[in-house]
């Protein structure tokens, strides 16, 4: 049975207007270094941002659809988004998953032209990529593991459920540094369709979602586990498949 793994990479950003300042991500705006500096900031913030906040709806999953949408978001003078249109989409799934992150962001410091502040649109490529090999080509990188001395991927159920009561995932790499998971998916067949559960750190795993989701998953039911990391400036998504006996 297939399964995917998504990433949501910003690939670049331009502003379509002639600034001194282009806007910029919350907290980016630091006078004391320079303004190459501050886009970088921005640049990677949004990036961290999107990978975060931006899913890959069941149904574009389940369709397989992949490929590049190209937004475009409008920050007004007191650094709101104003405005989001999609130049180039996938689908309605995929589309509105775009604006809606987009439209959550708070706090932009707004484009700067002789010091005051202006509008101004960014336009944004986001890729969605449904990929078999990412998971593969970091195993051995990083693993996503749990507390305690059985790391075997085939578990109890009454054993899977402590890793979520208790918060013991966590994500190691190979040079042994230990990372806290800023966001979790779980995915997993019901009613042969895949459903994905997104949790945030540092909100509790075990939410009403996955206690109703061990009421209905049953003895040799698969569950995809997809742990989001930050590595310095790279956002990190490690998988690893659990089978329940």
């Amino acid at each position: 049975m297939p399964y995917y793994i998504f990433c949501c990479l910003l690939l670049s950003s331009a502003v379509w207007a002639q600034e001194t300042r282009p806007a910029l991500f919350p907290s980016c705006s630091d006078p004391l270094i320079s303004l190459a500096q501050q886009e970088d900031c921005s640049r990677k913030k949004l990036l961290e941002y999107i990978h975060l906040n931006c899913p890959y709806p069941d149904t574009a999953l389940q369709a397989e659809v992949e490929g590049v949408i190209v937004a475009a978001f409008e920050v007004d003078e007191q650094g709101q988004i104003a405005k989001v249109k999609i130049l180039n989409g996938l689908n309605k799934a995929l589309n509105e998953a775009v604006m809606q992150t987009l439209r959550g962001i708070k706090g932009f410091q707004p484009a700067l032209e002789n010091g005051q502040a202006i509008k101004s649109w960014i336009e944004l490529p986001i890729r969605f990529q449904l990929n078999k090999l990412l998971h593969i080509a970091q195993e051995n990188e990083y693993q996503l593991l749990w507390s305690g001395p059985s790391q075997s991927n085939q578990l109890k159920k009454k054993a899977l459920k402590a890793l979520f009561q208790e918060q013991s995932l966590f994500v190691r790499s190979i040079e042994g540094q230990n990372f806290k998971i800023q966001k979790l998916e779980i995915t997993y067949w019901r009613k042969k369709k895949l459903h994905t559960i997104y949790l945030k750190q540092p909100q509790d795993f075990w939410t009403e979602e996955v206690q109703l989701l061990f009421k209905e998953v049953r003895r040799k039911g698969k569950l995809f586990l997809r742990a989001h990391i930050q590595d310095g400036y790279e956002m990190v998504v490690v998988q690893r498949d659990l089978e329940l006996i």
